[in-house]
């Protein structure tokens, strides 16, 4: 998830074809909603219902795309943790544009 269309076309290559949904500051529920069927819907349309033979998703991946002194300790120290207690297999990818900081 992203916070904008700009962080999306920064993406790494690496990122390139994941999904990606972009939601503003703060939590729109029903964006939320829509996104998430979206993605059940993509999954079934891929066969990778539940029960399907296909392999297991990728483990998820959070990249963070702003900069650093834009919440990111805040992040680390209380949002993190949450994340890692619900999805354990969860990775944190930091990108950041180093020319904010020349």
């Amino acid at each position: 998830m992203l916070k904008s269309e700009f962080q999306r076309a920064a993406l790494p290559p690496m990122a390139s074809g994941r999904p990606s949904s972009v939601l503003p500051n703060g939590v729109d529920d029903e964006l939320l909603a829509a996104v998430r069927a979206e993605a059940a819907a993509e999954a079934v349309a891929a066969g990778t219902a539940a029960g399907s033979s296909a392999p297991p998703p990728a483990a998820p991946v959070l990249l963070y795309t702003s900069s650093y002194d834009r919440g990111l300790e805040q992040m680390l120290r209380h949002g993190w943790p949450r994340i890692l207690a619900a999805v354990p297999a969860a990775t944190l990818h930091l990108y950041a544009e180093i020319a904010v900081y020349l």
